[in-house]
Formats: structure tokens, sequence, C-alpha cells
């Protein structure tokens, strides 16, 4: 099973439980990798967090449902989109240390 939604959902609905075979197909899909992080696994999904990251929005899902902490590697991928760099500073960041951090990243930006 190579579709990312499909073997996610076969996880969750079928299986009722994790699909090690499967992961690397989901990892391909940064939201069905969310989902299957939040929904199947219940915490990090280390494979496809490279592939998470570089969506915005769903990196900022990821910091906030699955690593409840911000998330360090993907700052420089969530600071180019204003709107998400805007609700991971909202939802994510919690200290000042945190938001001076993100600042200077979004201000680092070419």
């Amino acid at each position: 099973m190579q579709e990312p939604d499909t073997a996610f959902w076969y996880a969750k609905n079928v299986l009722e439980s994790p699909w090690p075979e499967a992961e690397s197909a989901i990892a391909k899909r940064a939201a069905s990798a969310y989902n299957y992080a939040l929904e199947v696994l219940g915490g990090p999904f280390s494979e496809a967090e490279p592939g998470i990251m570089q969506n915005p929005k769903i990196a900022v899902w990821y910091a906030q449902d699955i690593l409840k902490a911000p998330w360090l590697a993907a700052e420089p991928f969530i600071a180019q989109d204003q709107i998400w760099a805007t609700e991971y500073a909202r939802f994510v960041l919690k200290t000042p240390e945190d938001h001076d951090r993100f600042q200077a990243v979004w201000y680092s930006l070419p």
C-alpha cells in the first residue's frame, strides 16, 4: 500500500495500531504523517519530521499537538509563511526567550 492517506486510514481504522511497514509511505504526505502521529502513534513520528517541517501549517499543528513545544528545526520553514508564523507565535511559543529566538529567525530570512 503506497498511498499515504489510505495507509493512515488502514492503520487507524482496521489495524487500530501502528503499522511500521507502511510508515515510509505515510511519511510522504505531511497531513497523513501528522494524522498518523496524532491518531495512531499518539506521539512523534520522527521518520516523517523532515517532510512535515516543510509545510508551515502542518508544522505548526505538529509542534502544538504532537510535540507540545517549540520545534526549533522547523522554525525556518514556519517563518516563511506570515499567517502560520503568527499562529506559531500565538499558540506554540510560550516564553519571551522563545519569541526572541523566533523573531531572530524571522528577520534572518532573505
